[in-house]
């Protein structure tokens, strides 16, 4: 069997201090598969300007979703989580998307 070794991994992303007033709240979703269970989970962080984080959240789907489709879902999570908290001036981000309000 042929050897491939690992490729580098390029971390050119980098935290940026976010503008005063603004919330950077960062969505990632993910499929798993392990003895024999699948599923799918999300992540939700929220940060402030000093990058203090606000508010954070971890959660399983229930049922099994594409990665792309848990993704969607942690956005929709996190409209809901700025909502609630009353924030107007935020800013999204997550693998498969960025974007501003």
């Amino acid at each position: 069997m042929p050897f491939f070794p690992p490729k580098p991994v390029s971390i050119g992303k980098r935290w940026h201090k976010q503008t005063v007033d603004r919330i950077k709240i960062y969505v990632d979703g993910t499929f798993f598969f392990f003895s024999g269970i699948a599923g799918a989970a999300i992540g939700v962080v929220a940060r402030d300007h000093h990058g203090m984080v606000m508010a954070g959240l971890a959660r399983r789907l229930e049922g099994t979703f594409a990665v792309e489709l848990a993704e969607a879902v942690a956005f929709i999570v996190s409209l809901e989580m700025a909502q609630e908290n009353g924030w107007s001036m935020i800013d999204l981000e997550g693998n498969l998307f960025c974007g501003g309000q």
